[in-house]
């Protein structure tokens, strides 16, 4: 955080951690946990050690799983 303001940077608003994420789209901390253990999630950095997901990138993972009606999901 910035010390003056209190408001993030352009990088960390950027780059969530798995509880942030689960914060932001009400998906729980172990379901991004099991997407990525299993390949099938939105890409994912590890920035010293630390899992971080890109906002934008999410969002259009999330928009990009759409079953419209009467398809097999």
């Amino acid at each position: 955080m910035n010390r003056k303001t209190d408001t993030p940077s352009p990088l960390q608003q950027r780059f969530v951690s798995e509880m942030e994420l689960a914060q932001l789209t009400g998906i729980s901390r172990r379901t991004w946990q099991k997407h990525r253990q299993r390949h099938r999630g939105p890409r994912y950095y590890k920035i010293c050690g630390a899992v971080r997901y890109d906002v934008e990138e999410t969002l259009v993972w999330i928009k990009g799983q759409v079953v419209h009606s009467g398809q097999a999901a």
